[in-house]
């Protein structure tokens, strides 16, 4: 892989803050809206969505281990 180009970088970083902002600001919204059992269920299910996402998306594959670990 290569680096990305210097006029590549406003974009690249742009799109970061957006998308780390995207993602916590709505978590907060939703973590102080429920129970703190439900925010901790919350915080762990991310990694199972994040799998998911990639088999549906990306074309990703889960080995047997993997759909071990989502259960």
């Amino acid at each position: 892989m290569r680096m990305p180009e210097k006029s590549d970088l406003p974009v690249i970083l742009i799109l970061g803050f957006l998308g780390i902002t995207g993602y916590h600001v709505p978590l907060v919204f939703g973590e102080v809206t429920v129970t703190a059992g439900a925010a901790s269920l919350l915080i762990a299910s991310g990694p199972i969505f994040t799998a998911l996402l990639a088999t549906l998306f990306l074309g990703e594959r889960l080995k047997s281990g993997g759909g071990w670990g989502l259960g």
